[in-house]
């Protein structure tokens, strides 16, 4: 019979008797040649399937290759995707899978299955540490850096890399006598000899080496003194020396106990064992504990009352020299040049003194008293404070020269109050005289500031060019 668009088989399916939904067409499957435009292939049989069956087989003659995902349509029953296996999964093609050749497919239920004509495709992950896989072969240079992490070194580049290692590495070259000062031997790099006889190494002006001292060649080298090739050899000791302030050598680890006691001078300190030493050291002096302790200051040696400072010979004569019938808490003198305010600001007038908790108790008093000169221009006032209590102030009008002079003394009656008079003269004029009361400064128990201000009126301040100020415990 002749051939039309493609053929089933000899046998005439009309004549065949079916029982029930037989289907005849998946056994027979079907060959024919494809036509169509694109990745759009269309395929007539002779005589036409039915219908798409599952399990249906087809020998198809593909009519062109394929530039991407394809269809197929079957005696115009409707196009269905062409699909291969890659990786076990199903997927559509890829441009160039079909061939302008014969392909098994087999209808799936959905797509057709290109069963042959197609190279399997399979994906390999990269080798990691954790997972076989694939690698590339690592050059010369990158076996020899050593840095690449991802590739495979191959036996004859493992053997070049090991080849050039080695060379330059130690060649024992036997013994040398030492005894007769010899010259440094001609010699390769990695050349080494063992000293059999202690001496000098390098001619009579070389380098000193004992028996089982090994000498060995860092460069290639013509033999020579020590002046001349000795940059090309290096020396190992076997018998060090025991080290001294002169000798470099060995030494033993000292113990805590050497280290604490600081007599030993021939073994060596660790920072573990000073840190231990340093702890024990570092603590603070008491009656009876030896230890660090600051230097007091002259306020602290004058106020009697600090027991964890030094007093040094300074301050203690300075004490012993300002001592009156009354205990000196402090004195200030010759303090000069000290501006009395700019404009109307207040400014501290020298050092102020502060007035440790506890020094009036057993209800003390205390004595303020100081004096000074200052500079022409302007008005200008004086005032004495203790804490936040102003004592005394007092004013003059514009002087060409002048000077001025105060006293203060009270007791404390009271844990927070103090009782007395003040007096505060400037130049001529009737000096201000008043009764001092103060609460609520705690001296027992706070601190307190003794301080004295000067102020100008005006734009242009005068200054103070003299001034001194004592404050004595009364007793």
């Amino acid at each position: 019979m002749s051939i039309i668009g493609g053929y089933q088989s000899d046998l005439d399916l009309q004549k065949v008797k079916y029982v029930g939904d037989f289907p005849v067409e998946n056994s027979l499957g079907g060959f024919g040649e494809t036509t169509g435009t694109g990745n759009n292939y269309q395929l007539a049989l002779n005589p036409p399937i039915s219908k798409y069956r599952e399990g249906l087989p087809l020998e198809v003659k593909f009519h062109a290759v394929n530039t991407g995902t394809a269809t197929l349509n079957v005696d115009g029953k409707g196009a269905v995707p062409l699909k291969k296996i890659s990786n076990g999964v199903l997927v559509p093609l890829e441009a160039g899978d079909i061939k302008a050749a014969i392909h098994y497919l087999v209808y799936d239920g959905t797509s057709f299955q290109v069963a042959t004509g197609i190279l399997p495709s399979f994906s390999i992950d990269p080798a990691t540490e954790a997972k076989p896989g694939i690698a590339g072969i690592a050059t010369q240079t990158e076996t020899i850096q050593g840095t690449n992490d991802e590739k495979f070194v191959t036996p004859l580049k493992l053997a070049a890399y090991i080849s050039d290692k080695i060379t330059g590495l130690w060649k024992d070259k036997g013994t040398i006598n030492c005894s007769t000062n010899p010259v440094y031997p001609a010699a390769k790099k990695g050349d080494a000899y063992t000293v059999s006889s202690a001496g000098l190494i390098g001619g009579a002006g070389g380098e000193p080496v004992q028996v089982r001292d090994v000498i060995y060649c860092t460069a290639d080298t013509t033999s020579g003194t020590s002046a001349q090739v000795a940059a090309n050899w290096n020396i190992v000791q076997a018998n060090l020396d025991q080290a001294t302030e002169t000798v470099a050598g060995i030494l033993r680890i000292a113990t805590q106990t050497q280290v604490n006691t600081g007599s030993d001078d021939a073994t060596a300190v660790t920072p573990k064992k000073l840190k231990s030493l340093l702890a024990t050291l570092l603590i603070e002096a008491s009656e009876t504990v030896s230890g660090l302790a600051r230097i007091a200051t002259q306020q602290l040696v004058n106020s009697g009352l600090d027991d964890k400072h030094y007093v040094t010979p300074l301050k203690l004569a300075t004490l012993l020299e300002l001592q009156t019938g009354n205990k000196l808490l402090f004195k200030n003198v010759g303090t000069v040049g000290v501006p009395v305010g700019s404009g109307t600001q207040e400014v501290e007038l020298g050092a102020s003194y502060t007035l440790l908790a506890g020094e009036l108790k057993n209800k003390q008093g205390l004595r303020i008293c100081g004096n000074g000169e200052f500079q022409p221009q302007n008005r200008k006032t004086f005032r004495i404070y203790i804490g936040s209590w102003l004592l005394i102030s007092n004013t003059i009008e514009q002087s060409p020269t002048g000077s001025f002079q105060f006293e203060i003394v009270f007791y404390k009656i009271t844990t927070y109050q103090l009782k007395g008079w003040a007096s505060l003269l400037i130049n001529d004029t009737p000096p201000e005289i008043k009764h001092v009361q103060t609460a609520g400064l705690a001296v027992d128990t706070e601190d307190t500031v003794i301080r004295t201000t000067g102020q100008s009126s005006r734009e242009q301040p005068g200054s103070v060019v003299r001034y001194n100020l004592t404050i004595e415990k009364l007793v």
